[in-house]
């Protein structure tokens, strides 16, 4: 009897002491899962001023002004989804005659495209992109003036992904008019909203 008691205590202690060890071994592991969860963070929120500047013989002689707002993570949390960018657009839809007699239509103005990629202290990598057009007049002497019905068009664009300073002027790109002495200039200064 005294073996069976004997033998019955030791099998407590070591049950008791298996026990213990799960569950200390439990509590590690939610505490690894707490620990290994990432923390979301709210987005940022940002304010983007946009001048599109007209330039010749290095003078600035027009400054077209576009705004928006955009929302960022910081780059040590998810990336935003593919194409998740916005847009400011201004111009006219003007008709054009396809080859089947029917009317399609044409954007003809300024859009930018912008997109916020990562987010750093004091700076944000931004992905921009300005497109300008515009008709040709039929009046003009222009040798590229089409004889035919459907009018033609110039353009311009600026593409560029920039590491920017937050509160601070930063040129995005700049591109020379082919049919004058003028450039066009694409900056952007960006503010944190939040």
């Amino acid at each position: 009897m005294r073996k069976n008691t004997i033998f019955l205590t030791i099998a407590v202690a070591v049950m008791l002491a298996c026990g213990t060890g799960l569950s200390h071994a439990q509590d590690n592991s939610s505490k690894a899962e707490v620990e290994a969860k990432p923390v979301k963070l709210p987005p940022s929120a940002y304010h983007l001023d946009f001048s599109l500047n007209e330039l010749e013989d290095g003078k600035k002689i027009n400054t077209r002004q576009y705004s928006m707002n955009l929302l960022a993570v910081p780059s040590a949390g998810p990336r935003l989804p593919i194409g998740y960018e916005k847009d400011v657009k201004i111009g006219t839809r003007v008709p054009v005659e396809t080859d089947e007699a029917k009317m399609a239509y044409m954007d003809v103005g300024t859009s930018i495209y912008c997109q916020v990629l990562s987010e750093d202290p004091g700076t944000i990598t931004l992905d921009a992109r300005a497109e300008v057009s515009s008709l040709v007049s039929r009046f003009e002497k222009d040798s590229y003036t089409p004889s035919g019905r459907n009018p033609m068009l110039r353009q311009l664009k600026i593409e560029a992904s920039s590491v920017v300073t937050l509160s601070k002027l930063t040129s995005l790109g700049v591109v020379d008019d082919q049919d004058s002495k003028r450039q066009f200039q694409l900056e952007v200064t960006v503010t944190k909203m939040r």
